[in-house]
């Protein structure tokens, strides 16, 4: 994160640049990974070591790890990464606006989700419009509901206190499947997280260059 001593067009300027970086990072994990576990379960069985007892018992051989027990797992992971990212990205731009408007209200002196928050906090303290559709405000709380019915009820959605907004986002897109009541992820579902990021971190770091444009 940029220092807070930058004048702000330079440090939001700085932190879309960092932002952008971060999510070439994201995109490159993302086209890696089912070419990795693809080759990984192309390998000839004596090149691998053999799968523990217990391991065994559920998928047989590493070629079937690799290939169909995996990739759900692999992205998953990938989506709690993509928010963790997001959420740092909102701790990061509400410390820029703190700082260039000398509001003595903090992230925390909020109440609510964490977007929730970072919304209230741009958009009704700060003034400040965000440039996001109420579709695209919609797509980041069901990438965060996903997130958490991952996190909090291993992607069933029955009995989960996001089930609404998940499947709100899978009526919306088409994925991830639902398959028995489960989130089930993969590489199309990345690709869409990413999509949908970018385009909303972008947005949000040209309202605050808008908002704050080069000194002199």
């Amino acid at each position: 994160m940029r220092s807070y001593l930058l004048d702000p067009h330079t440090y939001f300027g700085g932190n879309l640049t960092d932002a952008s970086i971060e999510l070439e990072f994201l995109h490159e994990l993302a086209s890696s990974l089912d070419s990795l576990l693809t080759e990984a379960a192309a390998r000839p069985p004596a090149e691998l070591p053999p799968l523990s007892d217990s391991v065994a018992v559920v998928a047989g051989d590493r070629g079937c790890l690799y290939s169909e027990l995996f990739p759900p797992l692999v992205h998953e992971a990938f989506l709690i990464s993509s928010i963790i990212f997001l959420e740092r990205q909102f701790r990061t731009y509400v410390a820029g606006l703190r700082q260039a408007l000398s509001t003595p209200l903090s992230f925390n002196d909020l109440s609510g989700s964490v977007l929730e928050r970072f919304r209230t906090f741009c958009q009704k303290v700060c003034l400040l419009d965000l440039g996001l559709s109420p579709e695209q405000w919609q797509d980041l709380a069901g990438l965060i509901a996903l997130r958490n019915c991952l996190i909090h009820s291993g992607g069933v959605l029955e009995g989960s206190r996001d089930r609404a907004s998940a499947e709100s986002f899978v009526r919306r897109h088409g994925i991830p499947e639902i398959l028995q009541g489960r989130l089930v992820f993969s590489r199309s579902t990345s690709t869409l997280v990413l999509r949908l990021l970018t385009d909303a971190i972008e947005a949000f770091y040209r309202a605050a260059l808008n908002r704050f444009p080069r000194e002199g």
